[in-house]
């Protein structure tokens, strides 16, 4: 998969999700992304940026991060990259605690 991020500058990724929520009508939901300290290391285009956290939205099958890649990428493709990055990786929806299940 070829990776051209679009441009989202000024907006932060809570604010993207969000956007991508309402333009799919509220359905599908947003996921948050925790490290296991406090950093998290998040794919942006083909390098890699330290964040405290991290927001995508995803309709179940596909993760839609316009920071990563102008494309739907797999769900599973989309964790095991985040897992790779990030050793203890958490995430849930927003403003979640802890991991869920």
């Amino acid at each position: 998969m070829k990776q051209q991020p679009i441009d989202v500058c000024g907006f932060d990724c809570s604010e993207i999700s969000e956007n991508l929520l309402a333009a799919a009508g509220q359905e599908g939901k947003i996921v948050a992304f925790k490290g296991k300290g406090k950093t998290l290391l998040v794919p942006e285009g083909s390098s890699t940026v330290e964040y405290t956290f991290h927001h995508v939205y995803t309709d179940g099958k596909y993760a839609y991060d316009p920071r990563l890649s102008m494309n739907a990428i797999p769900w599973g493709d989309y964790m095991r990259r985040m897992k790779s990055l990030n050793d203890g990786l958490r995430w849930g929806r927003r403003g979640f605690a802890g991991p869920f299940s």
